[in-house]
């Protein structure tokens, strides 16, 4: 049974295509919905797909780029919790 996850991308990655990163994992994941901060630096987009994943749209936040939902060791631990 797969995991549904929605997908994170920030407005350096206007490029990818969200079907290839959920394909990638190999049938695990079902993607749910694509969630992007194309404009600005805000990263209203991540706290919108955080949200969505605590609604229970999805079971699993996936991004393409750690660096994308978090800019320091500090910044990651505080989204793990």
């Amino acid at each position: 049974m797969s995991r549904t996850a929605i997908l994170y991308l920030d407005r350096l990655e206007s490029g990818v295509d969200g079907r290839e990163v959920i394909a990638a994992t190999a049938g695990a994941l079902e993607l749910a919905g694509v969630v992007r901060d194309e404009h600005d630096t805000s990263r209203d987009g991540l706290a919108a797909a955080l949200e969505r994943v605590a609604a229970g749209e999805a079971s699993t936040l996936v991004v393409s780029r750690l660096g994308a939902a978090a800019g320091s060791l500090r910044e990651t631990v505080a989204l793990l919790d």
